[in-house]
């Protein structure tokens, strides 16, 4: 949120967009933030105005500097900003609290029950690709999230290593599949190419 906005919590936000319609804008940086956005829209019941910007970078630059007002961003992206005080953090967008940020309360803990983004990292082999080459890339991805170097470069980022399994990366786009493409339909969401 930019800094100048009067908004300092995420019920602020939503009782600030359901007085002002459609004045609030939100600067998107791909996809993921675009359907974070309209997921909070469509749960929260408010109109903000998407404005999209080539990346994440000139998007958080873009509420930095007041063009914009709102953003949903991944923190590796938005820390500086939210470092250097022009970006005010009103929640994550996680279920759960994040360890950089343990002060700082969830979507759904501030209004918005339910309300769950979560941006991952895959891997993936083509189809057909024999099980045996499948199991050995998964045993060094395993072999990898297990090291100390690892776990700190991604703790850093505020990222949280996941088991390595295929099978839990396949119920994860499952879900997330069936949930983005629900809003995408319902919303008539268009995403650009």
């Amino acid at each position: 949120m930019n800094e100048a906005v009067p908004v300092k919590s995420i019920r602020e936000l939503i009782a600030f967009a359901k007085a002002n319609p459609g004045k609030l804008n939100h600067a998107s940086g791909g996809t993921a933030t675009l359907l974070a956005l309209e997921l909070f829209k469509a749960m929260a019941q408010v109109d903000i105005t998407n404005i999209p910007f080539r990346g994440g970078a000139p998007a958080v630059t873009g509420v930095m500097s007041g063009e914009t007002q709102v953003i949903f961003a991944d923190l590796a992206t938005a820390y500086a900003g939210m470092q250097s005080g022009k970006l005010r953090t009103l929640a994550v967008t996680t279920l759960k609290r994040v360890p950089r940020l343990p002060d700082v309360p969830t979507i759904d803990e501030s209004g918005v029950p339910g309300y769950d983004v979560a941006t991952w990292i895959g891997a993936f082999a083509p189809a057909g690709t024999p099980k045996a080459i499948v199991d050995k890339i998964e045993a060094a991805i395993k072999q990898a999230l297990a090291t100390p170097d690892v776990k700190a470069k991604l703790e850093a980022l505020s990222m949280e290593a996941r088991s390595g399994a295929s099978a839990e990366l396949r119920a994860v786009l499952a879900d997330d599949m069936g949930k983005w493409g629900r809003l995408v339909k319902e919303k008539n969401i268009r995403i650009a190419q």
